[in-house]
């Protein structure tokens, strides 16, 4: 009965029938060097979006490499897409399903309405959206509290790859 016990502590049911607060969450995740195929779509958006404000000087990964501004930028991108996938790592293995899948929930009902806006580029409605993000209220659940401000521009980033947001208007990857 101790092994079946023990066993069974290690999967997601034991939250439901003994519910406990999670451990501790991990360190975030760090983007690797190389891009990961599960990101293919938002960084294309990026680079789409980078390419609309500054041209040739930035409309490709090339480019953005050797372009600062957009080099920086697409770094704090790639680091808040990796803070968020390692909180959606922590909730499929700490907590039932759902969890996850509420916080894209709740800040797509909010920046939603802010990508809706008019904005000459994409960068400029994805940065709005991005600020938008950090003012979020999320439901309670036991994952909110281990979400970070990293992680709701992360879940943005997380909402262009599943085509629930676009930086440049009809620009789904």
């Amino acid at each position: 009965m101790d092994e079946m016990l023990s066993l069974h502590q290690t999967t997601p049911h034991w939250a439901v029938r003994f519910p406990q607060p999670p451990a501790p969450r991990p360190q975030r995740m760090l983007p690797p060097d190389a891009h990961a195929p599960k990101e293919a779509r938002y960084i294309k958006q990026l680079v789409r979006a980078y390419g609309e404000l500054w041209g040739e000087q930035a409309d490709t990964l090339e480019r953005i490499a050797q372009h600062e501004e957009a080099r920086d930028h697409m770094r704090r991108q790639r680091e808040a897409f990796y803070s968020a996938e390692s909180l959606r790592l922590f909730a499929r293995d700490s907590t039932t399903d759902g969890h996850f899948e509420a916080v894209l929930d709740d800040v797509h009902d909010i920046v939603v309405e802010v990508a809706a806006g008019r904005f000459d580029f994409g960068y400029d409605r994805m940065q709005a959206v991005l600020a938008a993000s950090g003012n979020v209220g999320l439901a309670k659940t036991i994952l909110t509290e281990f979400v970070r401000p990293l992680d709701r521009k992360g879940v943005c980033h997380h909402l262009v790859n599943a085509d629930r947001l676009a930086w440049r208007r009809g620009g789904t990857a």
